[in-house]
């Protein structure tokens, strides 16, 4: 049948136009692409956002990394604003620049503070970079290496920043070895001791165990230094003249040094064998100061850590009780200078009769209960 408007037959018998539409509208119906009240070309208005843009343009859009806010902004734009000039400024298509002087004005001072606080930065880091350097040459730092290892640690913001920088330090595999050289010698070289070395070293001997080894041995150097052994005396007796007394600073920072790694782990006990606690008459008296203190710095380690005291002693008990050697002299000569009278020289007395740690009162009790701990009864 022939319609008005050209509802004309399709050629085979097919659909006329507007029976075709009618039959798309209720299948679009059916299929929840058309509102019940849409008109006509509403398949076609489904697929537009508010703007009228297309919606796959509006999703790729608002998915894109690469078009960003920016972009998405460009919908508010206008016709009149589009033909003003005197908008056209930079990112002028963005709401908060668009037109606006004051926004560039503060962007462009924000920019100048942010380029001079840089620069300061920058010179303030050269110039402590060029002290650091000149400090190191002061100290002997005599290769790269130790003067890179030098600028890490006395240039770090704490024990945990230079841990990580010096964990960065690409050094070969025998460079390694002078990081417990120079962390322990800037510890030495400090006027009052500075527990930020002792801190530094622990956390170093937990991530790399390979340096436990390099700095006992860096330990024992510095003690023999002090304390000459029988086979050294040669050598001390020929370079005395020429080389200056260790000053008592010195002494008592390696002795903290030591009894604080002793107490955290980064040593072990047996790293003890090469003092003599005894004292005996051919002992020079910086010896004895040096082992003096050195006992004196793990007895006064406060109650949170007397269990780590009890656990050094334990160790030097089961290893040197009943055995000769080395750690039965270690055992032997500890209990010596537990019992002597000396132990608690230059300790002050404490105030009120209470133990305060480091008091004569407080190191005294902790020798007793060491000194128990050696004889093989438990504290």
């Amino acid at each position: 049948a022939a319609g008005e408007g050209g509802d004309v037959e399709g050629e085979g018998g097919g659909l006329t136009k507007r029976a075709r539409l009618m039959l798309d509208m209720v299948v679009d119906l059916k299929n929840n692409k058309r509102g019940a009240g849409g008109g006509a070309g509403g398949a076609a208005a489904a697929d537009a956002d508010q703007w009228g843009f297309p919606s796959a343009l509006g999703k790729w859009l608002k998915s894109s990394a690469a078009v960003g806010d920016a972009a998405v902004a460009l919908r508010a734009l206008t016709y009149e604003r589009l033909c003003d000039a005197s908008a056209h400024k930079g990112q002028w298509w963005l709401p908060e620049a668009a037109g606006t002087e004051a926004w560039f004005t503060a962007r462009a001072a924000q920019g100048a503070l942010d380029r001079q606080v840089s620069s300061s930065v920058a010179a303030a880091a050269a110039r402590e970079g060029a002290e650091l350097l000149e400090k190191a040459k002061g100290l002997r730092m005599n290769t790269e290496a130790r003067r890179a290892i030098f600028c890490v640690i006395m240039g770090a913001e704490d024990f945990a920043d230079a841990l990580e920088r010096l964990l960065r330090l690409p050094l070969a595999e025998k460079q390694d070895r002078e990081v417990p050289r120079v962390l322990l010698e800037c510890c030495l070289q400090e006027k009052a001791y500075n527990p930020y070395y002792e801190v530094l070293a622990s956390k170093l001997c937990e991530r790399q165990k390979k340096h436990r080894l390099t700095l006992q041995l860096c330990v024992w150097d510095q003690i023999r230094e002090i304390a000459p052994t029988a086979g050294d005396d040669d050598k001390g007796d020929d370079d005395e003249q020429g080389k200056p007394a260790i000053s008592v600073r010195r002494i008592a920072n390696l002795a903290r040094f030591t009894a604080g790694l002793l107490l955290s782990g980064a040593l072990y006990p047996a790293a003890l064998k090469v003092v003599d606690f005894g004292g005996g008459a051919d002992v020079s008296p910086r010896a004895r100061l040096q082992s003096r203190l050195l006992l004196q710095a793990i007895l006064s380690a406060p109650r949170s850590r007397s269990s780590a005291v009890h656990v050094v002693f334990q160790a030097i008990a089961a290893k040197g009780l009943g055995h000769g050697g080395e750690m039965g002299a270690l055992r032997a000569s500890l209990g010596q200078a537990l019992q002597s009278k000396a132990l608690t020289e230059g300790l002050p007395k404490g105030s009120g009769g209470e133990e305060e740690p480091g008091s004569a009162a407080y190191v005294r009790r902790a020798a007793g209960e060491a000194f128990k701990i050696l004889q093989g009864v438990v504290a």
